[in-house]
């Protein structure tokens, strides 16, 4: 509760400062990534810790994966701009630790679909695979964009498309809202970062340690269920 609180906190805090500091952006930006950072290895690390006390869940382990994952690119992507003051190329080898938190994901899902109230598959979510089409028509038509793009769309499609039939979990609701909200800030990202980038960065920085906490605290208490 307390790192959910904390997280929506700095989102507010965050905006704010957006706001007011509208001619010196640029230390609000990397103190957003710095928070990012350090969201991503807590929980991960957290995770971990839970998961050794209670030994087990696999689903307790893939999430922490899967937020090492998010990490790693996270980390790759901090360093490279703060030691090249350049933004970094895209797609990158950090992109493939974003895009690995989804796949891990995908096991999660899978892992936690065995577990009731269940629902009927909402095809919507496989909408999104279309999501390299658009960003190909508003302008990112290099090759190794797009193709990237491709990769990222499907994968984002299918984790939301696994998640639907749990959607109506009480139990594991917080963890079904933060997987939605990182897709979808993932895809709100890569929509700014086309048509905004000086915008990008302060779009998403209060949202991802959210999703990160939802996430993470989610997958806890729907897990804590069968240890007590």
């Amino acid at each position: 509760q307390i790192a959910l609180i904390i997280c929506l906190l700095w989102g507010a805090i965050y905006v704010l400062g957006s706001v007011l500091l509208l001619q010196d952006r640029g230390r609000l930006i990397f103190l957003g990534e710095i928070i990012q950072l350090m969201a991503g290895a807590f929980f991960a690390i957290l995770l971990i810790q839970i998961y050794r006390k209670w030994k087990g869940t696999n689903a307790l382990l893939g999430t922490s994966l899967a937020l090492f994952s998010w990490t790693a690119g996270q980390l790759f992507w901090f360093s490279y701009t703060l030691l090249s003051h350049t933004e970094l190329p895209y797609p990158s080898v950090g992109d493939l630790g974003y895009t690995g938190t989804y796949i891990l994901l995908i096991g999660v899902i899978g892992l936690l679909s065995g577990k009731k109230p269940r629902t009927a598959p909402d095809y919507l979510p496989l909408l999104l695979v279309f999501l390299p089409l658009a960003l190909y028509l508003l302008g990112q038509r290099a090759l190794p964009v797009l193709l990237y793009n491709i990769v990222d769309g499907i994968s984002i499609a299918w984790t939301l498309f696994s998640l639907m039939p749990l959607r109506r979990s009480p139990r594991f609701r917080r963890f079904i809202q933060g997987v939605i909200l990182l897709a979808a800030t993932d895809v709100l990202f890569l929509f700014s970062a086309l048509l905004i980038p000086e915008m990008a960065a302060l779009i998403s920085a209060p949202l991802y340690p959210l999703a990160i906490a939802l996430i993470a605290m989610g997958i806890v208490s729907g897990e804590q269920v069968e240890h007590g």
